[in-house]
């Protein structure tokens, strides 16, 4: 059961790195999301397919371009960071310009999907603790003491009860 979940929320990772993608791409090149979408997902697929190391190698070049672009930007931006202050009325949107309940419905949102993250997250301490007891061992596998499973269940655990008692006003 744990690892359907650890797969659905592969799955779901997935199609909003997919649809996150597809859209960037849209401001740069007029693309239809049909032709996109599945060029995008291949593409990874085909990555992950080659293989471990291979993935790891492309994403430390994507990182270290990510990291390069960040400084040029810094750089140039470097020698307006004087006038920011003065500018920053121009970042603050507007209250009428962002509804109260889209905001509140977004911190919502965010609260019941990082209970159930937790939720998970502490099914899969549990299951790794199911594992650990599990004889014999592989050899050649680094065994764990079976107190980090146990104390990643009692930290999630801890943290939903203290939520939904907050949410409740307990």
């Amino acid at each position: 059961m744990v690892g359907l979940f650890v797969v659905l929320s592969g799955l779901v990772s997935s199609a909003a790195l997919s649809n996150g993608f597809v859209g960037y791409l849209q401001t740069m090149v007029s693309v239809p999301d049909w032709i996109a979408s599945p060029i995008v997902v291949l593409a990874l697929g085909a990555l992950a397919a080659w293989g471990i190391a291979e993935s790891v190698i492309v994403a430390a070049v994507v990182t270290v371009v990510e990291v390069g672009a960040l400084v040029v930007l810094l750089g140039i931006g470097f020698d307006h960071l004087a006038a920011a202050p003065a500018n920053i009325a121009d970042f603050v949107p507007p209250l009428e310009a962002v509804p109260l309940v889209v905001v509140l419905s977004g911190g919502v949102l965010a609260c019941i999907t990082s209970l159930v993250v937790l939720t998970i997250f502490a099914a899969i301490n549990l299951a790794l603790l199911a594992v650990k007891r599990r004889d014999p061992r592989p050899e050649g596998v680094t065994v764990y003491p079976a107190i980090l499973p146990v104390c990643g269940f009692l930290a999630s655990l801890g943290i939903i009860l203290f939520e939904v008692f907050r949410i409740a006003g307990i």
